[in-house]
């Protein structure tokens, strides 16, 4: 077992993006950080831990959309509220980052339901990348 804790120890600590992805999913549940920055805040993290990720068959994952999903577990295509969340994440980064698609812009109360699923999906995505850890 302890050989196990050593090894898993030294391989995370390798994983600098996971690190980062970690720290930035931490900060964010553990403190009372307002809706929008908050939002943004996963939203980078995603964007940075997937950036120059590939699918099973060697394609770069190139868009937030399909970078999203991946996070989602990949149920877009089986599950209409997952795809719907997405859509959601994606609009509302692309008017806070690019200023663009204002009218699929939610208000920050109606945004709360959203950064909750969003965060329990990367908080599920980040346990299975420290399960799936070598």
């Amino acid at each position: 077992m302890a050989n196990f804790i050593l090894q898993f120890g030294k391989t995370f600590f390798q994983k600098e993006k996971l690190q980062n992805f970690i720290s930035l999913y931490l900060a964010i549940s553990q403190y009372q950080i307002p809706v929008i920055p908050a939002f943004l805040t996963l939203s980078s993290g995603v964007e940075s831990y997937l950036n120059g990720s590939t699918f099973s068959n060697d394609k770069p994952v190139q868009n937030f959309s399909k970078k999203l999903n991946m996070i989602f577990n990949g149920s877009w295509e089986n599950n209409k509220e997952t795809l719907r969340c997405i859509e959601t994440i994606k609009n509302n980064r692309d008017f806070y980052v690019h200023g663009v698609k204002k009218e699929k812009m939610l208000s920050e109360i109606e945004l709360v339901p959203t950064l909750f699923e969003f965060q329990d999906a990367i908080r599920n995505y980040l346990k299975k990348e420290l399960i799936n850890i070598r």
